[in-house]
């Protein structure tokens, strides 16, 4: 990050566990959980550490991909979630997943 940033200039940030592999050589294997089932596993040695993440936009146009290693890109997107009420109204209007079973027919 550009060492020249004021204090002032420093995005919000949280302290979050986040769970790493251990490079000891074994196969290493996540197993995510399904919807309401809960937590996924690990597979191999892994470690929980916490760690401080922080909000770049504000610094995104003072980020460079040779410097920082990575850079944040704006999308454009037609969903526009400016509300949760918003949000579960687009998410209700989605198709559900098909059960592979073929359509009930009523009449």
């Amino acid at each position: 990050m550009n060492q020249s940033l004021k204090t002032s200039q420093i995005p919000h940030s949280v302290e979050a566990p986040l769970t790493f592999a251990i490079r000891d050589g074994a196969v290493l294997v996540s197993l995510p959980s399904r919807p309401g089932e809960g937590v996924g596993r690990y597979e191999g040695e892994h470690e929980t550490r916490i760690v401080e993440i922080t909000n770049a936009w504000p610094l995104a146009d003072e980020l460079n991909l040779d410097r920082e290693g990575f850079q944040l890109v704006h999308h454009h997107t037609d969903v526009d979630f400016p509300t949760m009420a918003n949000a579960r109204r687009l998410m209700s209007a989605r198709p559900k997943p098909s059960s592979g079973k073929p359509p009930v027919q009523n009449g």
